[in-house]
């Protein structure tokens, strides 16, 4: 029996120690066994079943592709909601102001790259 450290471990499942952990507290991943002085190890031999065990498992059908059809009724279904007549500068103006607002700012931004009467032009 090889017995390895979470480093080891956290390297051969792809997974950050962090995430190890939480799967144990969880159930979901093997437990670990003292080693050494206040030190914890695991046995190779139950990382590679758990892996082996992950492998066997049966894997979620793929999503499938909407077909172009599926998309046109999408579009149509939501292009009420769209406004069609307007630009794509009033577009982002409208962006950047909610922007402003979402930062609690009252002055624009004069001193950013562009400044919203920029955007506008």
């Amino acid at each position: 029996m090889n017995a390895i450290e979470i480093g080891q471990v956290a390297s051969k499942v792809n997974l950050s120690q962090a995430t190890i952990y939480r799967m144990i507290v969880e159930g979901a991943f093997p437990r670990p066994f003292p080693f050494g002085v206040g030190g914890t190890a695991w046995s190779e031999g139950d990382i590679d079943a758990w892996l082996q065990a992950r492998k066997d498992e049966q894997p979620a059908p793929a999503p499938t592709r909407a077909s172009r059809a599926d998309h046109g009724n999408a579009i149509e279904a939501v292009s009420p909601v769209i406004d069609q007549s307007i630009s794509v500068d009033a577009i982002a103006e409208r962006l950047f102001a909610q922007f402003e607002a979402r930062m609690q700012r009252t002055v624009p931004f004069e001193h950013a790259l562009w400044s919203t009467k920029e955007i506008g032009e």
